[in-house]
């Protein structure tokens, strides 16, 4: 039959049970089900193991060509990162990070999208403001403001009540 997979699944029942109730994931029970049911033949067929895991047949045999080129492994290796890559090269953003680990640091978001710039990166200030509070897990050391006014011996005496 045209479209009918030929696969020879190399490991034994009793491994393939084994596996199957030793995988944390439901992802990866279903895939060793899938094995299981081919390996002991309480399928007939890929359509059949299809019906019986509720799946399409198109997704068990993607399934099964993963595990004919990589094996167990291949079939239960988490899905890769398939979003954008990001803007700001490996090699930026080390320096950036260690830029920012220094004690000057940077005064705004503004100041690290003009350094980024210099670098030949061009982002928004959103993006860039994203990419370093949330990407890097940095915050700008920006000291808080002070009053000119504030009389340093009452601020110590404050921070030091017990003296």
């Amino acid at each position: 039959m045209v479209g009918v997979s030929q696969i020879e699944i190399r490991e034994s029942r009793e491994t393939l049970k084994a596996l199957m109730r030793e995988q944390v994931t439901i992802q990866g029970r279903e895939r060793m089900h899938c094995l299981y049911l081919l390996k002991s033949q309480e399928a007939r067929d890929v359509g059949h193991a299809a019906q019986i895991l509720c799946r399409s047949r198109v997704t068990l045999q993607r399934w099964l060509k993963k595990y004919q080129l990589g094996g167990i492994a291949q079939l239960l290796a988490p899905p890769t990162g398939q979003g954008r890559k990001s803007k700001v090269p490996a090699g930026v953003a080390t320096e950036l990070v260690a830029q920012l680990e220094t004690t000057t640091g940077f005064g705004s978001y503004g100041e690290v999208q003009d350094w980024l710039a210099e670098r030949d990166v061009n982002m928004t200030y959103a993006g860039v403001h994203h990419y370093v509070y949330h990407g890097l897990g940095a915050s700008l050391k920006v000291p808080r403001p002070r009053s000119q006014a504030q009389d340093p011996v009452r601020v110590e005496l404050f921070k030091n009540p017990c003296r």
